[in-house]
């Protein structure tokens, strides 16, 4: 990692830690934009990259790829 990289993700963390919330890490093929951030439902519709919005059909939370 270098060392730009890691002063960023040293002053990111403590920006949240001082606002009560947490840097999460996660891996590089980590499939967030199919993910709902508000209860975790895994949409497969979404690999395709023409999507740019949807809808969670468990909880209803509109999600925006972008």
């Amino acid at each position: 990692m270098s060392r730009v990289l890691f002063c960023f993700i040293t002053f990111l963390r403590y920006k949240l830690e001082d606002e009560s919330k947490k840097l999460v890490k996660v891996g590089r093929f980590f499939a967030s934009s199919q993910t709902c951030s508000v209860c975790g439902y895994k949409n497969a519709k979404t690999k395709n990259l023409a999507l740019r919005e949807w809808d969670c059909p468990q909880c209803g939370t509109h999600h925006d790829r972008d």
